[in-house]
């Protein structure tokens, strides 16, 4: 009987064990792609299904997906490991600061790894980034290229200024503006997104990172493009030229427009 006993205590011992090591998870609001010069704040959460509480570290590292290398200084990764205290009732919360540079034309590899005793857990992701060449945001063609961005409050659209607090979770109206000093036939206007903005309504062709419109006849006058977005994460995020096609000519237009994105308490 004692023998049972025993035996009935080590298994669940080492049942309890197997659920504890299980019991810590990591998991990160990541964007779909970054594009060069941006600041991001990764949001963090540790989970527990732990009624005490939890402590331990969690450490996020970047390397080149395709050399395998290191990039942790090129993103300005300078607080890689952070400390939380999580339980079942108050999960942990972290944020990272990386900033994208400029020479960087490649794919990021983001592994986050969270620890606390025999606890651990993991998760890895690609993180394309878009490498923007505004240099080349120059046109001869007698067409002007305006963005403007509204802030949704209510049935208000608020012009976004330099002093407008945006935060993570916020709508926008986002209003491109082509005008034209003459006619151009078969136009197809590509609009890429700023990577934190995710298109919410429209009733254009969209992708994870621009949308496009297609115009049978610009003739001359004023034309104006409007779709709706969420900005998901915070940070500093830049917007990329505006191509516009039409028959033998390509032109790009540089609107010139940052936005800054604060996180949202909750």
């Amino acid at each position: 009987m004692k023998i049972l006993r025993t035996l009935a205590f080590l298994l669940l011992s080492f049942s309890g064990m197997a659920q504890n090591s299980r019991s810590l998870m990591v998991t990160a609001a990541l964007p779909k792609f970054l594009r060069n010069g941006d600041n991001i704040q990764i949001p963090v959460t540790i989970k527990t299904n732990l009624a005490v509480d939890v402590s331990g570290q969690t450490t996020l590292q970047l390397t080149d997906a395709v050399k395998k290398t290191s990039v942790d200084g090129w993103f300005n990764n300078v607080f890689p490991v952070q400390y939380f205290t999580a339980s079942s009732m108050a999960p942990g919360k972290l944020h990272f600061l990386l900033t994208v540079p400029d020479s960087f034309k490649t794919v990021a590899l983001i592994h986050i790894i969270s620890s606390s005793g025999l606890m651990s857990d993991s998760l890895q992701k690609t993180l394309p980034v878009i490498y923007n060449d505004h240099n080349k945001a120059i046109s001869k063609e007698l067409l002007d290229v305006k963005k403007t961005l509204f802030k949704r409050s209510g049935r208000f659209n608020i012009p976004l200024t330099g002093a407008t607090d945006i935060f993570s979770g916020d709508t926008l109206l986002v209003k491109l503006t082509i005008t034209s000093d003459k006619l151009y036939k078969d136009v197809s206007v590509t609009d890429p997104l700023a990577a934190t903005m995710k298109v919410l309504r429209t009733s254009y062709k969209f992708t994870d990172t621009d949308i496009s419109f297609s115009v049978p006849e610009l003739k001359k006058g004023a034309y104006s493009f409007v779709y709706t977005v969420i900005a998901e994460h915070a940070g500093r995020f830049s917007f990329a030229p505006v191509i516009i096609k039409s028959g033998s000519f390509t032109a790009s237009f540089d609107p010139g427009f940052i936005l800054r994105v604060e996180q949202k308490e909750k």
